[in-house]
């Protein structure tokens, strides 16, 4: 049975719903002010029509102050998947919210403010 791509659904997605961020899979070099990464990050299939990735997006604003308002965008917009029926017809059933928390980049010099959210899908075979 094919699963939903969710990495590929949410980018598509979160482009849409916020069309002056850059969404991508991985840190592009350069890596754009205002950056989404989105990545699966575990879960497993409920049984042979539903799926319940995990999934990690990582938020790059710029400053604190911005960077934290850009998560509360992406919150908004992963909240509104749940009101959807256009992720609905996609396979999204139920976007819950785990964690939404300051993560500076420690890698980089200096820190670099970072935002980090999670979220566990339920997606179905369409």
């Amino acid at each position: 049975m094919p699963r939903l791509n969710v990495e590929r659904y949410l980018i598509d997605y979160l482009r849409s719903a916020i069309p002056d961020v850059a969404v991508h899979a991985r840190v592009p070099d350069p890596r754009p002010a205002r950056l989404v990464v989105v990545r699966r990050a575990g879960g497993g299939r409920l049984d042979a029509l539903r799926d319940r990735p995990g999934v990690h997006l990582l938020v790059y604003g710029g400053s604190e102050w911005a960077t934290s308002e850009l998560a509360g965008e992406v919150a908004d917009a992963m909240w509104a998947l749940n009101r959807s029926d256009a992720a609905m017809l996609a396979g999204v059933s139920r976007a819950d919210e785990m964690t939404v928390r300051s993560d500076p980049d420690t890698q980089t010099q200096p820190e670099t403010p970072r935002w980090f959210l999670s979220y566990t899908l339920t997606t179905h075979r369409h």
